[in-house]
């Protein structure tokens, strides 16, 4: 019995990794939690299955995440199974390939939050959003294939775009899907 909790390893030595529930540290998805079952899993194995069904959360976890997968050196890949919302979409990116239900959603939109003091803090507070937005822009901008102004012009504009497979695999976040029609 593995001491991961969130590894499954198979008879092949493919281990997969679940990111089912919410990104952050008070949650179900632990950036430091993954980082470990990560590195247990290159052990066992070459190939390791991340299989997504988040409503996403924290950025700064999520960016961890994203990190500790995208910088692995084993063979990653991505199943979202059920949602991939807000910043559990930006870690679907690093697969290589990244697969999709038919049933399954993505779904993008601008950074929220919340933050408390005089008006110096508060625009800080912006600030700090929208560097955040940027950056993943800038993580987007690859795997799309185009540019962080034309991600922030179309994802980033304070509402939620929700994505069927069909459609993520014609804008390109998606390589495949994994029960498709025969």
């Amino acid at each position: 019995m593995s001491r991961f909790f969130n590894i499954q390893t198979d008879a092949e030595g493919v281990c997969t990794i679940f990111l089912y529930g919410d990104i952050g540290d008070y949650y179900e998805v632990q950036s430091g939690r993954v980082a470990r079952e990560l590195l247990e899993a290159e052990k066992a194995g070459s190939r390791i299955h991340v299989r997504i069904n988040s409503n996403g959360g924290d950025v700064y976890c999520g960016i961890a995440i994203y990190n500790a997968i995208k910088n692995s050196k084993a063979d990653v890949h991505i199943y979202v199974d059920g949602i991939a919302a807000s910043m559990a979409s930006v870690i679907a990116l690093c697969g290589k390939p990244v697969e999709m239900s038919k049933y399954a959603r993505l779904m993008l939109h601008s950074v929220s939050g919340g933050c408390y003091g005089n008006k110096t803090e508060l625009r800080r507070c912006l600030e700090e959003v929208e560097a955040l937005e940027n950056t993943l822009c800038e993580m987007y901008a690859p795997k799309l294939g185009t540019s962080v102004e034309e991600i922030r012009a179309r994802y980033f504009d304070d509402a939620d775009h929700w994505l069927k497979a069909d459609e993520a695999l014609a804008l390109g976040f998606i390589d495949g899907g994994y029960d498709a029609d025969p």
